[in-house]
């Protein structure tokens, strides 16, 4: 994969790809060595907010504010997008449950 990217130049080696968990970025970033807005805090960089990065993030994909989107876009250089098919998913699934961990009466299934 990082050769076919790097042959074609699909990728600008200065933008950053947006991904919709830190778990992807994580992954863009393994198999293609370019840079994401949020990875792992575990392999993010020390001397990067991570958790404003991640924060910024949720902006970005579920905010309603198109000027404060673009404005952060443009101050992560925001390029690509990078999704990941499985977690529609799962994404489905956790909502379709998301209301059995308030119940009183039914074992929590998180």
């Amino acid at each position: 994969m990082t050769a076919f990217i790097d042959e074609k130049a699909i990728i600008d080696e200065t933008a950053v790809t947006l991904t919709t968990h830190p778990d992807f970025g994580f992954l863009f970033n393994a198999f293609t060595a370019k840079p994401v807005l949020a990875t792992r805090i575990t392999h993010a960089n020390p001397f990067v907010n991570h958790n404003q990065r991640t924060a910024d993030m949720a902006v970005i994909l579920y905010g309603n504010d198109d000027k404060k989107r673009k404005e952060l876009m443009e101050q992560y250089n925001i390029q690509y997008f990078f999704l990941e098919l499985g977690s529609l998913d799962y994404d489905l699934y956790c909502n379709k449950y998301w209301n059995e961990t308030k119940k009183v009466d039914t074992k929590d299934k998180t």
